[in-house]
């Protein structure tokens, strides 16, 4: 739902609704993971379904940068491994 805050939507209002509700969702938490875990989950979907703005970018000369659009979309999950810290198994 805050997702739609971003552009090309701009429906801004809809903010004083999802952050509300997701402090209302954490208020509810008994211990720090399950705060944490909520707190991430809408953190990830707002990531994720805000996406779309990337994609929607790359729509402006469709013909010239169609090759963009997998990486626009998959190409994030490399940025998101090196921004959280998170490191893979040694093999």
């Amino acid at each position: 739902m805050a997702t739609l805050a971003l552009p090309p939507a701009h429906v801004v209002p809809l903010l004083w609704v999802a952050f509300p509700l997701l402090l209302w969702l954490l208020r509810g938490a008994r211990t720090g993971w399950p705060a944490f875990w909520t707190g991430w989950w809408f953190a990830f979907g707002h990531h994720v379904l805000g996406l779309y703005w990337i994609s929607a970018a790359l729509f402006v000369d469709i013909g010239r940068f169609w090759f963009a659009l997998p990486f626009a979309l998959g190409g994030c999950r490399p940025c998101w491994r090196s921004s959280s810290g998170w490191r893979p198994l040694p093999m």
